[in-house]
């Protein structure tokens, strides 16, 4: 009776470890599935913020070519591409950066989620700082 007891006991702690390291291999796979899908929609943010950043210098240059006049730093493009807006600031910031009328209305609006500042130079700024983009 007592060995029937300890082969039932060794068959039971077998089978819940069996379902234990199956569980981890399985929470384990869903870990590395969901850093995966993280890491490959940040990689995709960054190829569409860096095509942003392009065709917003290409912009940029083709405007200040043709006269453009920056001096209140307008809003460059309400969406230069899907989702993102394209504002020309001073390097500070200055009040006219702020005042609505010089700012991309659609990203006040929050219809365009993203926006990329560049100062008169095509250099992207970042709250104010010149970014090495």
């Amino acid at each position: 009776m007592i060995k029937k007891l300890i082969s039932y006991f060794i068959v039971i702690v077998a089978g819940v470890a069996i379902l234990y390291y199956a569980n981890v291999s399985i929470i384990k796979e869903g870990v590395r599935r969901a850093v995966f899908e993280a890491e490959t929609k940040i990689n995709e943010i960054k190829s569409h913020k860096l095509n942003a950043i392009n065709q917003a210098r290409i912009l940029l240059d083709a405007r200040l070519k043709s006269g453009y006049d920056l001096e209140n730093r307008p809003c460059l493009s309400e969406e230069i591409v899907p989702g993102w807006a394209v504002d020309v600031v001073h390097q500070p910031f200055e009040e006219t950066d702020r005042m609505p009328k010089n700012q991309c209305q659609l990203f006040l609006q929050k219809k365009v989620k993203n926006i990329i500042f560049l100062d008169e130079y095509g250099h992207v700024i970042d709250n104010g700082i010149k970014l090495g983009l």
